[in-house]
């Protein structure tokens, strides 16, 4: 069934299954946001980890991919001394 008795077209099982995926990597990538946007005084690691993230979101900017839904957890990883990772927020807001 669908609205007024026509029937909406269902994506193919690829591009389905790609949605799905991609939803899964954005919680992942918002969860791991959170957690490195809580840290008060990153180690090197963390901070290598969040500027492998910021990378990520990048690339998927830049074939584009949505990455809006992740905005606030990139806000709250907004105070860091690393310039790489400050000039990926940057482009990311842009």
């Amino acid at each position: 069934g669908g609205v007024n008795g026509h029937l909406r077209p269902t994506p193919p099982p690829s591009i389905a299954m790609a949605e799905g995926r991609r939803n899964t990597e954005l919680t992942e990538m918002s969860a791991s946001l959170r957690t490195l946007g809580s840290r008060g005084n990153p180690s090197k690691e963390q901070q290598a980890s969040r500027r492998l993230l910021f990378q990520r979101i990048i690339q998927y900017l830049t074939i584009g991919i949505d990455m809006s839904p992740l905005f606030s957890d990139v806000i709250m990883n907004a105070h860091t001394t690393d310039m790489a990772t400050k000039k990926m927020l940057y482009h990311y807001l842009a």
